[in-house]
């Protein structure tokens, strides 16, 4: 075996003899991150040196490794479902909860293992990562893959603005179908196919990773669905237990990939377009795409299995044949099953070209992909979110042969580091004078039309923000020029508000028709029509217009999913409103489009994780308007999220049974939030104990009913290890009250993952102000080394309160102690 003293376990580059890695960073003697990884420096089957953790998962653990009789880099991952399984700090043998947990592990081990077999078998092939070796040690299961450098698809949508043309994604899609389509042929699915699990390497190759993550847990003992399925990629038949599954099921997830990468964000959840079909045609939103490419999608698309393509191949088939492209191309008759049928094409190219790479009515050779990807690999890191259009030039860190030759017998010049400011959707002009009081100088700036970002504001920079520089760096950036006006600005003066007005109701009718793209774009351009207008003649009506007009803009592009965006223009549509408060004497006698935008900025400002910022901004809408709920609704949900129990749930039940609206109720109007959130990846533990509180539908609760919504609120507290929601279930007047909180806190403290199980709850009497019940449960937890649990039976005797629980708990016995 050979000496590795030399390797960075941070990158398994030869560091020499420094305590510091040269390469990476990498610290020497750096313990893992987690106690359940294993150490940095641990070797498994006396021949792989693990490194750093490379990602982690819910059902593993990746580490770099280092073959040391091949000296060569690799990825292994470990089998480490959290759910089932742990391990103690200083150990390296898996810990595998008692119950149940044990036979998930296993059964969940055997898929994994097997998953590797077949896999095994790809090894060779170009679009997926081959697994080289597997084997079990330390009481769980590994696989040994090739490290590969690059990023995954997630990544790079994101270094190009969220989203890529159409035939950029068909581009990189059609080599992860080609990889599902063989593994399909030995009856393997993938079932996990998203942004996060493609990879792009730098030397262009796209390859599917994780097969199987799914399978080790989908089994017949699993019921942790919802922790193995992806919202927006998953197809409904993958969320039933008898759901019937097939390579149609790898054909949505491939196509809702697809969607996500043209289109920005991903389509509505399967679940949710079973009861209402809201998923929106790309076209429409703006994607330029070919009309039958696009029909193929949404086929690929469709909610029920036996509406979709039964296969990748015959998907692929419409995707490509249906596309206009020259005779030297594809035409109807190619087969598109076989890479050698394209391979003989007439063309005066004679080397080989796989079929993926055949787009937009001609050839684009792979090498086409390497330079994109191997591009963006080499910027990701020098841009702000955002991959620039060209290298940058004229960097002032070159220094070229020549000057360094000058230069030789001159003492370094010491170059002053300065932090890179994040000037991105600030002014230009902010931005040039922010940069250069940093010290930086300005480079080129590119001016790009935009219809989510108003003109002027800056959208890109080519240094990272937060990161270091040195003084007198160059930065380049992209800002954009909003949209083209359909009238010159002579015209629109002319015509003034009329034209504004007009545009407006065109917006506002495509809003209604969830044209969501076209509705943007006309209130857009009826927004900087008013602006103008107002800059000629300080019109109150056309600066009115603009504050409202940014307001819907602002909400448009919250339902296109740009939240981020949204927060800019409704943020301006305050400052206008505001301004316009202080001069307009009928807006200052009615200024409810104020208290509208400063309740549609707390939302936005909730969305953007600014719950602090949101219980402000709603504050502010009540204090306009104090009578309408829908602002008491977002002063709840900010109160929630920055922490404020008891302050929401005030105003969640003092309000619950008042009518919003015609159709909904004021509880119904926050249920209907929770599940957005949910999808939109927003989730605080005390939304359950809302929803308790909200889980009979009936005007009022019987008494059998409160008790046991006071027994299923100190559970959730249980599990949630609340010490604060547990005692709001218990009797502050009993004598125990203060022991109780201590003992509940201290068990806290020394135990973690709680599970309680309620079995059954039994009323045994209610009187006047007093109730008694057994309650028969499962308790389970752990210390971090050993894990524990226990079955008993609880009597708790019950006192009448008057808060958010109508019967607390005044003392508990176990029953037959």
């Amino acid at each position: 075996m050979a000496d590795y003293d030399h390797l960075c376990l941070g990158c398994m580059e030869d560091r020499g003899t420094d305590s510091v890695c040269p390469h990476c960073g990498w610290v020497v003697g750096s313990s893992a991150e987690a106690p359940q990884h294993l150490p940095p420096g641990s070797i498994l089957q006396e021949k792989y040196l693990l490194g750093r953790v490379l990602g982690h998962g819910g059902f593993g653990i990746t580490y770099l490794a280092y073959d040391l009789n091949l000296d060569m880099k690799l990825a292994i991952k470990e089998y480490m479902p959290r759910d089932f399984a742990t391990r103690s700090p200083d150990q390296t043998m898996v810990s595998v909860f008692t119950g149940d947990s044990a036979t998930h592990f296993e059964n969940g081990l055997i898929n994994f293992l097997d998953e590797a077999k077949t896999l095994a078998q790809f090894s060779n092939h170009p679009g997926i990562v081959g697994v080289r070796d597997f084997f079990r040690e330390n009481g769980t299961a590994y696989l040994v893959m090739y490290y590969l450098e690059g990023i995954d698809f997630k990544q790079y949508l994101e270094t190009q603005g969220g989203k890529i043309p159409y035939q950029n994604a068909l581009m990189i899609m059609m080599p992860v179908m080609d990889g599902l389509r063989e593994v399909h042929r030995t009856g393997t699915l993938h079932r996990d196919i998203s942004p996060d699990n493609i990879y792009i390497t730098s030397e262009g190759q796209v390859k599917i990773l994780d097969f199987g993550a799914a399978r080790y847990a989908m089994t017949e003992f699993s019921k942790s669905i919802s922790v193995i399925l992806k919202p927006g990629f998953a197809p409904e038949e993958q969320y039933r237990s008898k759901g019937k599954q097939g390579p149609w099921t790898d054909v949505y997830s491939a196509a809702a990939t697809f969607y996500r990468a043209i289109v920005g964000y991903v389509p509505p959840e399967s679940l949710d377009r079973l009861e209402e079909d809201s998923i929106i045609p790309p076209s429409k939103l703006g994607v330029d795409i070919p009309e039958k490419a696009e029909a193929a999608l949404m086929k690929a698309l469709s909610v029920k299995a036996s509406e979709r393509y039964q296969s990748i191949d015959e998907f692929q088939q419409d995707l490509l044949v249906n596309m206009n492209v020259s005779d030297s191309a594809i035409s109807p008759s190619t087969d598109i099953n076989s890479h050698e049928s394209l391979q003989k094409k007439k063309t005066q190219n004679k080397n080989p070209i796989s079929k993926w790479v055949w787009i937009g009515g001609g050839a684009t050779i792979v090498a086409l992909l390497t330079i994109v990807i191997v591009g963006t690999i080499f910027l990701f890191k020098s841009m702000a979110g955002n991959t620039p259009d060209k290298p940058v030039e004229n960097d002032t860190r070159i220094i070229n042969k020549q000057e360094n030759e000058k230069q030789e017998d001159i003492t370094e010049e010491i170059i002053k580091e300065v932090v890179v400011p994040n000037v991105i959707h600030q002014l230009e002009e902010d931005a040039k004078k922010v940069l250069t009081e940093e010290g930086l100088k300005l480079g080129d700036v590119t001016y790009i039309e935009s219809i989510y970002v108003k003109k002027g504001i800056v959208t890109k920079q080519s240094l990272t923000a937060e990161d270091k520089a040195k003084e007198n760096d160059i930065v380049h950036l992209e800002v954009s020029k909003g949209i083209e006006l359909p009238l010159d600005e002579e015209t629109i003066k002319t015509q003034h508000l009329k034209i504004v007005y007009e545009y407006w109701d065109k917006g506002y009718a495509l809003n209604k028709e969830k044209d969501y793209f076209n509705a943007l774009k006309h209130y857009v351009q009826a927004r900087d029509m008013a602006e103008i207008i107002f800059n000629t003649d300080g019109n109150f009506d056309a600066q009115y217009s603009m504050g409202v007009l940014d307001r819907n803009i602002s909400l448009t592009k919250r339902s296109l999913g740009y939240f981020e965006f949204a927060l800019i223009d409704i943020k301006n549509s305050v400052i206008i409103l505001e301004d316009l408060l202080t001069k307009d004497p009928l807006f200052q006698k009615d200024h409810v489009e104020l208290a509208n935008s400063y309740a549609d900025l707390s939302f936005i400002q909730f969305l953007n994780q600014m719950p602090n910022d949101a219980v402000t901004s709603a504050e502010k809408a009540i204090e306009l308007n104090p009578n309408t709920l829908i602002y008491k609704i977002n002063l709840a949900h900010a109160y929630l999220f920055s922490d404020q129990f008891d302050a929401a749930v005030e105003l969640y039940t003092s309000h619950s049974d008042e009518k919003v609206n015609d159709q909904q109720l004021f509880k119904e109007f926050v249920l209907g939030d929770f599940n957005y959130f949910r999808k939109n990846n927003l989730t605080h533990p005390d939304m359950e104990k809302i929803e308790i509180i909200y889980s009979n539908a009936d005007d009022a609760y019987s008494d059998e009913e409160e008790i046991q919504k006071a027994i299923y609120a100190n559970g959730v507290a249980i599990e949630q290890e609340d010490v604060a929601g547990y005692m709001s279930t218990i009797d502050p007047n009993s004598g125990n009250y203060a022991s109780t909180e201590k003992a509940i806190g201290d068990l806290f403290a020394a135990y973690s993952d709680f599970k309680l199980v309620i079995e059954s709850i039994d009323i045994l009497e209610i009187n006047a102000n007093t109730a008694k019940a057994r309650v028969s449960q499962v308790l389970s937890y752990t210390d971090g080394t050993q894990n524990y649990e226990g079955k008993s039976t609880m009597i708790h005797h019950f006192v009448q309160g008057t808060g958010t629980y109508k019967w607390l708990i005044s003392t508990t016995e176990v029953e037959g102690s």
